[in-house]
């Protein structure tokens, strides 16, 4: 597997999983606005992640801004999500290390997107 689709592997994981949890929020009652934001993360990702891969360097630039804020939103909300799942610290904080994973992966193509 290419350094490339690895990378965009990751932001397609972080697509599906938003769509899934924006689907399961609508479904389960949960607010609204936070549901609706999940489903046009994934609706965003999954359109900026072709164009990306054609060697769009704007859409790999809003992949990386994107995963970068999820990155650190919910690095620093572990804590509140762990107390609320009642799981351990680490569990939650796998997520942040793999988008922040994500974020290396992307950037390491920088050379490939020169205009």
């Amino acid at each position: 597997m290419t350094p490339r689709l690895f990378a965009h592997g990751i932001a397609t994981f972080v697509a599906l999983a938003a769509l899934a949890s924006g689907i399961g929020g609508l479904a389960s009652g949960v607010p609204a606005a936070l549901s609706v934001f999940c489903v046009v993360i994934a609706i965003v990702l999954g359109a900026m992640i072709p164009l990306s891969l054609r060697g769009s360097r704007a859409a790999w630039s809003v992949i990386i801004s994107i995963m970068s804020v999820e990155a650190i939103g919910t690095f620093f909300g572990a804590a509140t999500l762990a107390k609320a799942l009642h799981v351990n610290l680490a569990v939650t904080l796998v997520l942040p290390l793999v988008l922040a994973g994500g974020v290396v992966a992307l950037v390491s193509l920088r050379e490939s997107y020169r205009d």
